[in-house]
């Protein structure tokens, strides 16, 4: 996915823009800052179209990630769509993506890892949302 910059902060105009941190089947994610509050936030960059003009809708998903309050749920912090793209600013975690981290967990870590994501898990199906794979929730494994 190529987005141009200039399109994300005419979108987000609270926040300064920084970095590519990765990027995935649904879009790419950013680092960015809010200018005001001087927080550090991760943007899930999403066009609002997808392949072969299929329109795609995270709103919704947005507003249920939203309403978790789960320490192994990343808490999302607003949620725009605007110049043809689905803005998802949430909470900046330390330490990257798992997936980059996943060979060197030791047998403990990665039992840890496991259980915390069995606990997020079982906290959305608490609240009667079951995850369905790739990009349908973000959950904290911290």
């Amino acid at each position: 996915m190529i987005v141009d910059r200039k399109r994300i902060e005419k979108a987000l105009p609270s926040y300064r823009i920084g970095q590519q941190l990765g990027s995935g089947q649904f879009g790419l994610v950013m680092a960015g800052r809010h200018r005001r509050m001087r927080r550090p936030v991760t943007i899930k960059v999403m066009e609002a179209e997808g392949p072969e003009g299929l329109t795609l809708d995270f709103a919704d998903e947005a507003r249920i990630q939203a309403g978790f309050d789960h320490p192994h749920v990343v808490r999302i912090f607003e949620y725009v769509e605007a110049e043809g793209l689905c803005l998802l600013v949430m909470e900046l975690l330390d330490g990257g993506a798992l997936t980059r981290r996943r060979d060197r967990l030791d047998t403990l870590q990665a039992c840890a890892v496991g259980l915390a994501v069995a606990a997020a898990l079982e906290h959305a199906h608490d609240q009667g949302v079951l995850h369905q794979g790739r990009a349908k929730v973000t959950f904290r494994a911290d």
